[in-house]
């Protein structure tokens, strides 16, 4: 999917992924039983592309999804700060 330019804070988090406008619980099925997966969410709070408004929107749409915010980043997470995304990913894998 190509992302746009721009990104509208009153925008949905579906429509700039370009994904049916329906909720996000509808696409577990294909994941399992969300109440038994786990997720995490990684995000730079100067994420102009997806702001963090949108991941905590995603986040918060998966049940016991876990939200980690790197601070002083913008969307290239784990270019801009590849030490705190293997930390924080080692972290989760070890608390699953």
């Amino acid at each position: 999917h190509q992302l746009p330019h721009t990104i509208r804070d009153d925008m949905p988090i579906f429509a700039h992924f370009k994904l049916p406008k329906r909720k996000l619980e509808s696409h577990f099925d294909r994941f399992g039983n969300p109440d038994t997966q786990q997720a995490l969410v990684i995000c730079g709070r100067q994420d102009e592309i997806t702001p963090l408004h949108l991941s905590e929107e995603m986040a918060s749409a998966i049940p016991g999804a876990r939200l980690h915010v790197i601070e002083g980043c913008g969307h290239l997470t784990s270019l801009e700060k590849p030490e705190e995304v293997n930390q924080e990913m080692k972290s989760w894998f070890i608390s699953l």
